[in-house]
C-alpha cells in the first residue's frame, strides 16, 4: 500500500522520534512520511503546502492535532496519544521535594489520576484541565500555579513557554516511541478504511449516475445534496445558464411536491404525479434514516410518457413470447 502521511511535529522531541522510527522501519513502511515542524497555528501554517499538494493522513499531537482536524476535515487526522507510561516516566524525573503542577488536556490528566490511584502515588497537588481550542487559558493557569506555590510544571510546549515567562521550572510531557508508532499504525488503518469507502462510494455513484430514472437527494432542510446525470438529461433547461445556483434550480422543480411531508415521515403510498410545464412526471420518495431519525429524502422521478411507452413495449414482448409458446405447443 503506497501512501503519503504528513507528521506535524509540535516539538523537537516528536520530530526526532519520528525520524528514528522512519529509519528503523524503512524496510517495513509502505509509504512516505513527511515531517513538518511547528506548534499550533505555526504548525498548521507550515504544513499547508505539503497537505494541499496531497496527503492521505495527518499525524500530530494535542492542540495542534485538534487545529489540523478543524482545518482539514476531509483528511484523517490522527492524534499522538500520551499513555500512562509516558506520564510515569515524566513524574519520576522530578525530585521528591518538588511542589508539582500538571496542566494538560482532560484525557491526559485522567490517565495520570487513574495511574496514581493504582500505584498509590499522590505527588501532584495542582491540576488544571485545558479544553481543545481553549489553549489561551494556559497562561492564566500558569499564573495560578505560581500563586499556589508550584515549583515545577508538567505539560506541553505552551505550558513550557508560559512557565518560562513567569519564572517557573517545567518538564515537557513527552510521547514515547511506542505511542508515536501507534499513531502511524492508526494512520495506515485509517487510509485503508478511507480508500475502501471511496471505492464503495465510486461504485454507488456509478450505479446512481447510470440509473435509467432521475434521482435527487435532499437533506433534512430540503437542500439538494446530489443528483444523477439522468435527472439533468430530463431537464436540460437547468444547464442553459451554467451550473451557478444549480442546486436552487433543482430544488425549485420540487416546490409543488410533497417533500416537506416526506421529511416528516408522511410518504405517499402510491407516489405522486408532478406537473412541470406541459409534461407530467411520476415521483416516488424514500426517506434517509439515521437510527430511526429522518435525515433526508431521495426522489425517484420519471416522465409518465416514458413509463407508458416502456409498459407498451413490455406488453408487446410478452405477447410475442406468448405467440411463440402457442406455436411450440401445437
Amino acid at each position: 500500500m503506497d501512501y503519503k502521511v504528513c507528521v506535524v511535529a509540535p516539538n523537537e522531541h516528536i520530530s526526532h522520534t519520528v525520524h528514528e522510527l522512519v529509519e528503523e522501519l524503512k524496510h517495513e513502511l509502505q509509504g512516505k512520511i513527511i515531517i513538518v515542524n511547528g506548534d499550533m497555528e505555526n504548525g498548521v501554517r507550515n504544513a499547508k503546502n505539503v497537505i494541499e499538494r496531497g496527503v492521505d493522513a495527518i499525524i500530530s499531537r494535542g492542540g495542534t492535532a485538534y487545529l489540523l482536524s478543524q482545518v482539514y476535515t476531509r483528511v484523517p487526522v490522527i492524534a499522538i496519544q500520551i499513555d500512562a507510561l509516558d506520564i510515569l516516566k515524566t513524574v519520576r524525573r522530578i525530585g521528591e521535594d518538588k511542589h508539582i503542577g500538571f496542566i494538560s488536556y482532560s484525557n491526559v490528566i485522567y490517565q495520570y489520576q487513574a495511574m496514581a490511584e493504582v500505584l498509590g502515588v499522590n505527588k501532584i497537588p495542582y491540576f488544571q484541565f485545558v479544553d481543545y481550542g481553549e489553549e489561551y487559558r494556559i497562561e492564566q493557569f500558569v499564573q495560578e500555579a505560581k500563586e499556589c506555590g508550584v515549583d515545577i510544571l508538567i505539560g506541553g510546549a505552551h505550558v513550557q513557554d508560559y512557565a518560562k515567562k513567569y519564572g517557573i521550572s517545567s518538564v515537557f510531557l513527552e510521547s514515547g516511541k511506542d505511542t508515536v508508532l501507534k499513531a502511524i499504525r492508526e494512520a495506515e488503518t485509517a487510509i485503508i478504511v478511507r480508500r475502501k469507502e471511496q471505492e464503495n462510494l465510486k461504485i454507488i455513484n456509478d450505479i446512481v449516475d447510470h440509473a435509467y430514472i432521475g434521482i435527487v437527494v435532499f437533506d433534512k432542510h430540503c437542500h439538494v445534496k446530489k443528483w444523477n446525470t439522468t435527472f439533468l438529461s430530463m431537464f436540460p433547461q437547468l444547464l442553459q445558464f451554467g451550473t451557478e445556483n444549480l442546486e436552487e434550480q433543482i430544488r425549485h422543480i420540487f416546490v409543488a411536491s410533497q417533500i416537506k411531508d416526506v421529511l416528516k415521515g408522511k410518504i405517499p403510498d402510491m407516489g405522486e404525479v408532478l406537473s412541470i410545464g406541459n409534461r407530467t412526471y411520476a415521483l416516488r420518495w424514500h426517506t434517509i434514516l439515521d437510527k430511526y431519525r429522518i435525515t433526508g429524502a431521495t426522489a425517484f422521478i420519471q416522465e409518465t410518457e416514458e413509463l407508458q411507452s416502456y409498459a407498451r413495449s413490455m406488453r408487446k414482448k410478452l405477447q410475442e413470447k406468448g405467440l411463440v409458446a402457442r406455436v411450440y405447443i401445437r
